[in-house]
């Protein structure tokens, strides 16, 4: 499985820890009003503490491929990996003059998608959205309805590209099948034609 790609639609948040400036600070030591100062002198700690600040910024892939991102401008993200664009994140920040202390993730997966349609979802197209984790077509029959007693009547339709492939539910979980894993715009059919062609009614005459 290659590493993820991110493309057109698709959320990034940028997550940048901001110093801020040196405060300091001037305590006087323990005087009390009615006490006297040795020598005429105030003896005074001195001390300083430096202010943080988390700036958080989202942007969303545009259609030419861009993302801007608040401090950064605009970046060049689509069909790049995760890494990818966090190494030029960090050349800039660097080139600014600042820390590379910063966080980006994808936030929103909306560029790649796959399709499901069948009987067991009432007939409706649902979309599944491709994200960095790889998805097996088993975890996507586990996610919606379909009776185990159908195994060997429930068929499963997978295209992809110009290509088809067909399955019933039997063999796609047994332990000799490989994993076949989701791709972008694949569609997905559930069909229970076989289990509707095989059923019996028994009447009394």
């Amino acid at each position: 499985n290659a590493e993820y790609l991110v493309g057109v639609g698709d959320e990034l948040t940028l997550i940048q820890l901001n110093e801020g400036e040196i405060v300091v600070t001037n305590i006087i030591n323990g005087i009390d009003i009615d006490s006297k100062v040795d020598d005429g002198e105030t003896k005074k700690k001195t001390t300083s503490s430096q202010s943080e600040t988390v700036i958080q910024s989202s942007g969303i892939v545009g259609t030419k491929g861009n993302i801007l991102l608040l401090g950064l401008g605009s970046i060049k993200a689509a069909n790049r990996t995760l890494n990818d664009i966090r190494t030029e994140v960090r050349n800039i920040l660097i080139r600014n003059g600042l820390a590379p202390s910063f966080q980006l993730e994808i936030t929103k997966f909306k560029s790649k998608k796959a399709f499901v349609i069948g009987k067991t979802i009432l007939g409706n197209l649902n979309t599944i959205p491709i994200t960095n984790l790889p998805l097996t077509l088993r975890e996507v029959m586990v996610n919606y309805d379909f009776r185990p007693s159908a195994y060997n009547t429930t068929i499963i339709n997978l295209t992809r590209d110009i290509y088809k492939f067909r399955m019933t539910v039997g063999q796609l979980f047994n332990l000799q099948t490989p994993d076949i894993f989701i791709q972008d715009r694949d569609i997905i059919e559930i069909d229970d034609a076989l289990a509707s062609a095989t059923r019996t009614n028994t009447v009394r005459v």
